[in-house]
C-alpha cells in the first residue's frame, strides 16, 4: 500500500464536505491490489443513499450493493464524483474518481446469475477512521504510477492521469 498522501477531497452532486466531516486535507492511500475503495462511513453512506435513490434501479443484493439497472446513463449521471486534489510546490494535480470508475459492470456470467442482463456492484465500502481514504484498483482506469528507483533506497512514484 502506498502512502499517506494528502490531498484536499471536493465532492459534487450538491454534497457538503461540512456535513460529511471531511477536513480540508484528507490521508490517501493507495492500494492496488484491492478493487474496493474505502471512504470514511458518512461519505459511504450518502452514496449508497443517493444510489439507492435513483429511479429504475434494482437491488438483489443490499449487503454487496449489487444491483440491475435500465437506464445506465442515467445511474451514472445520477452519481458523484470525487475530486483528489494534490499540491507540490507551486503545482496542484487533481484527479477525479467518477460512478464510471467506482461502480463496476460485470456480466452474469461472472457472477454465476442467469436471469440478469447486466450487473452492477458499487466498488466504494465504508471505513471506519474517518478522514482516511483507501483508493483501491479502479483509480487506475483514469490514471496510473510511474515509479523509479532513487539513491539505491527510495522508491519516488508519480501519478499521471491516463489520455
Amino acid at each position: 500500500m502506498l502512502g499517506p498522501l494528502t490531498a484536499n477531497i471536493q465532492l459534487d452532486k450538491g454534497l457538503s464536505k461540512e456535513a460529511l466531516e471531511i477536513s480540508y486535507m484528507e490521508d490517501l492511500y493507495f492500494d492496488f491490489k484491492r478493487l474496493t475503495t474505502e471512504v470514511p462511513t458518512k461519505v459511504y453512506e450518502e452514496f449508497k443513499k443517493k444510489l439507492q435513490n435513483i429511479q429504475g434501479i434494482e437491488f438483489f443484493d443490499k449487503k454487496n450493493m449489487a444491483f440491475k439497472c435500465l437506464d445506465d446513463q442515467k445511474m451514472l449521471s445520477g452519481m458523484p464524483s470525487i475530486t483528489m486534489g494534490f499540491t507540490h510546490a507551486a503545482y496542484e494535480h487533481t484527479y477525479t474518481l467518477t460512478a464510471k470508475e467506482y461502480i463496476l459492470k460485470v456480466s452474469p456470467e461472472r457472477v454465476k446469475i442467469e436471469t440478469l442482463e447486466e450487473v452492477y456492484y458499487l466498488t466504494l465500502v465504508p471505513h471506519d477512521i474517518d478522514h482516511e481514504w483507501i483508493i483501491g484498483a479502479t483509480i487506475a482506469k483514469v490514471m496510473h504510477l510511474k515509479m523509479a528507483l532513487q539513491y539505491l533506497t527510495t522508491v519516488e512514484g508519480t501519478f499521471l492521469k491516463k489520455k
